[in-house]
């Protein structure tokens, strides 16, 4: 497959009918039909080279078995992470012609009209869709203020007996120029601009958090991993107890500031949200219990490795656990604990939750301080922590 390059699809032959020797690909669906009415089942995934003027649908494994017609569907929406839309449209696309006998001999491009399964890759105040012939031609539709169009890129090159031709027609960057024109830090990137899948991922990405007026509202997966970043701050209440005594004696804990930066790791696979975790926090530790005499106070720079697992909403929840180990900075006072406690360097272990949105999320995580303490290596004591963490993404 040449193509698309925004998910990574599995390679598959299929036969195109309906037949015991065919082989298919279901996935839970859902069809909105042009006249408002839904089908909800399973559809045979629609891959390009087996063309995309219909949709082999069941509404179970084995059961109500038939064919949709592109013209008859409106919106295709598989909810499996991360989740695709199609769109059934009649649009005229350009005609590149598969035979080089076919490529056109003047300037003039030839379009054709056609019922086309259209893959939504952003949508938005500018939204860019995408479809590809059965030969693997890619075609890139934009789409603005409620017009669609292709966008037009044509080149070809042809010696004959008698002569040499040679044809290019670029329009897509003054397409791109029109839509993109009220964002001057985007617009001045299309100069230069070479059409392909990842340029006009980023390109439409960035346009849609481009100042006010733009939004974006869904995006597809793209296929190479992304990263996040952004600063996080935040209070932890830190406090050393016996295993015995984690609920009692609150009172001898301590609430102290945390700040640091924090990186996040997205594989193509999940949502654009889940993904590996990298902290680096300042982390200082502060706990006094005048009963038992216990007074720690040290400063930490703590590194966080973990896995987060979040939602598909808008607003959505994440899951946190992962692995720390702190350094110390500067003198510790320690006093009224076993030596094998309290170390300089500290390897921990933390869980939590958090709440929010693609740029901003409150997350709270509770953290075991020192491994030794839970295999038994170290006397009977928990250095442990509260985090209450805000964390500001830049996407």
């Amino acid at each position: 497959m040449k193509g698309i390059r925004f998910l990574i699809l599995i390679a598959f032959t299929a036969s195109g009918v309906c037949s015991a020797a065919a082989q298919t690909d279901f996935r839970t669906a859902t069809i909105t039909l042009q006249d408002g009415s839904q089908l909800r089942g399973e559809v045979d995934y629609p891959y390009w080279e087996e063309g995309t003027d219909r949709v082999l649908f069941r509404e179970s494994a084995g059961i109500g078995r038939r064919f949709v017609n592109t013209s008859d569907i409106k919106q295709l929406v598989l909810p499996e992470e991360p989740a695709e839309r199609f769109y059934g449209i009649v649009q005229q696309r350009l005609d590149y012609g598969e035979d080089e006998l076919d490529w056109p001999t003047s300037d003039t491009l030839a379009f054709v009209k056609d019922t086309m399964l259209l893959q939504a890759i952003i949508l938005g105040s500018a939204s860019l869709y995408y479809y590809e012939t059965r030969d693997g031609t890619p075609h890139y539709f934009i789409e603005h203020d409620g017009r669609l169009e292709e966008l037009v890129q044509h080149k070809y090159f042809r010696v004959g007996k008698d002569r040499r031709l040679r044809k290019r027609h670029d329009e897509y960057r003054a397409q791109l120029q029109a839509v993109m024109e009220d964002c001057p830090k985007v617009a001045k990137r299309l100069d230069n601009f070479v059409l392909d899948d990842d340029n006009l991922f980023r390109l439409f990405k960035q346009y849609n958090s481009c100042g006010q007026g733009q939004d974006m509202a869904y995006s597809l997966l793209p296929l190479r991993p992304t990263w996040s970043f952004g600063p996080l701050a935040g209070l932890g209440f830190t406090r050393v107890s016996e295993k015995n005594q984690q609920l009692n004696m609150l009172s001898t804990g301590s609430w102290l500031p945390r700040v640091g930066l924090g990186a996040m790791l997205h594989l193509p696979q999940s949502n654009g949200r889940s993904g590996f975790m990298f902290e680096v926090l300042y982390a200082p530790f502060e706990t006094e219990d005048n009963i038992d005499n216990i007074m720690v106070e040290a400063d930490y720079l703590q590194l966080n490795l973990g896995i987060r697992k979040s939602g598909n909403t808008p607003v959505f929840g994440s899951a946190y656990a992962g692995f720390s180990y702190a350094m110390e900075m500067g003198n510790s006072t320690v006093t009224g604990l076993p030596e094998n406690v309290f170390f300089v360097n500290q390897i921990g272990a933390f869980g939590g939750f958090g709440v929010g949105s693609d740029r901003f999320e409150v997350s709270v995580r509770y953290e075991i301080n020192n491994l030794g303490l839970i295999l038994g290596s170290a006397p009977g004591y928990f250095a442990n922590t509260l985090t209450l963490l805000a964390h500001y993404r830049l996407l």
